[in-house]
Parts: C-alpha cells; structure tokens; sequence
C-alpha cells in the first residue's frame, strides 16, 4: 500500500502550488497536530495567510484562547462568521517562524513578523 502524501504545511504553501487557489477551506498538516482543517484568506495582501480566529462581534463567540473549535465548513471568517482554531493547533502553529495578519476588515488590516502568541499561549494549550 502506498502512503498519502502529507498535505501542504501552511496556506502560502498551498497558493504557491495553486496561484489560483480561492480562499476557502483547506487541510495543512500542523507539526505535533496532523492533519488540520483550516480556512485559507487567499486575496489579503498576496494571499496565503492562515485564519485562526474570527469573531462577529456576539456575545455568544468563542474566546481567541478557547480550546474549542468553531471552524464549520460553512463558515467563512472573511464574512464575519464565527471561526475559531482550536488553543492547541493555534499554538502548533505560533511555533513555526511566519508573519502575523491581523484583519479588522477587507480594508484594514496590521501585518507583523512574529506569531500572535508567545510560549505561555503553548503552556496553556498543555
């Protein structure tokens, strides 16, 4: 039996196998996670960027440091649905050296080039 391929490891990854990847949902493959459902922003400034967290404003949204997901297939944070990665694959991911988006809306947004969360946000995932 041959192995499956492992998936890209990130969104960018993704787009530059595929320039013409839309943003959407996609798998990536998270060291110390696996295989991780994700939503791709392939349109924000080049495109590429990994959602972990978006929140419409209700009461009833999911905290960025929750440990629980709220990333439905149907769900599209880049039309402010409620979208949530889990702490722990949030985490996974601040390990890896990346830059940071941070989308208030299609017009305004922060780029940086560090994770949005330090060691102590992985402690937590722990």
């Amino acid at each position: 039996m041959i192995p499956a391929a492992k998936p890209p490891s990130s969104c960018k990854q993704i787009l530059a196998i595929n320039p013409n990847a839309a943003s959407d949902h996609y798998q990536i493959w998270v060291d110390a996670v696996g295989v991780t459902d994700v939503y791709c922003d392939m349109d924000t400034d080049g495109g590429g960027w990994t959602v972990l967290y978006a929140n419409p404003g209700a009461n009833t949204t999911l905290s960025f440091t929750s440990a629980d997901a709220a990333n439905e297939l149907s769900a599209s944070p880049l039309s402010n649905d409620a979208y949530n990665l889990p702490q722990a694959v949030k985490a996974a991911l601040s390990t890896v050296p990346s830059e940071t988006l941070v989308r208030q809306s299609p017009s305004v947004w922060i780029r940086v080039d560090h994770s949005p969360v330090d060691a102590a946000f992985g402690a937590l995932a722990n």
